[in-house]
């Protein structure tokens, strides 16, 4: 059976929502002997195991290695919708340089100028669930059609937002690629876009590029979708 290193749970407990989240998921398992202490600070060695009586310890390993992603309020899934606090999101609402959410170190001009006065008019915001690594330099084109199609990746700039929320600050591990992460978005006219998502220095850099041109996307960055 494949087990979790400390490192490993205190990231886990962290993409839940932090101790005090997952305490609130497994308020019915104790011990003969109560909750034991362990190193982590806020986390006991009695939670750290309900928890894995829940998820599973493979549960918790696809959450970690990005195969399986944690919404905000806890749970995890290959596929939900997480119930928006408003109808509207509104991009430059979310996307500015002063989010106290998202760190975020600058937008490039094309993002600017096709996304930051667009308003998504959304019932509910639907995390991109899967990625996909390139195994090849690759252009729209070809990832478009080895995905399915537009309707498959297509995905909202309120549910790539949800994504940095769970990883605002960058780091090694977590969902996000420390090379580029892309992601097809329509744009306040309707064409889908290329947005693409990368840390720099001290921030994220969220840029957007035309679909169906000759640019292709190197090796090892990550496409998100909709659909597997």
């Amino acid at each position: 059976m494949n087990t979790l290193t400390r490192k490993e749970l205190k990231l886990l407990v962290a993409l839940l929502g932090g101790a005090d989240a997952v305490r609130k998921m497994v308020p019915n398992f104790h011990t003969d002997s109560g909750w034991q202490d362990a190193k982590h600070p806020n986390f006991t060695f009695g939670q750290e195991e309900a928890l894995l009586n829940i998820i599973g310890v493979q549960g918790a390993l696809d959450v970690l290695n990005g195969k399986k992603f944690v919404l905000s309020n806890g749970s995890t899934a290959k596929k939900k919708k997480k119930p928006a606090s408003s109808i509207d999101f509104i991009v430059r609402d979310h996307f500015k340089k002063n989010s106290s959410e998202v760190k975020f170190y600058e937008f490039g001009s094309n993002f600017e100028k096709w996304f930051m006065g667009e308003v998504e008019e959304l019932t509910a915001v639907e995390l991109p669930m899967y990625h996909h690594d390139l195994q090849h330099d690759s252009r729209d084109v070809e990832i478009l059609t080895d995905l399915g199609g537009k309707e498959a990746v297509e995905v909202t700039l309120a549910g790539v937002f949800e994504l940095l929320k769970l990883q605002p600050h960058g780091g090694e591990f977590g969902i996000l690629n420390s090379l580029a992460n892309i992601f097809y978005v329509r744009d306040a006219k309707g064409e889908l876009r290329a947005v693409s998502v990368y840390w720099r220095v001290s921030g994220w850099v969220v840029c957007a590029d035309r679909v169906g041109g000759v640019r292709k996307w190197s090796t090892g960055y990550r496409v998100f979708s909709r659909d597997s």
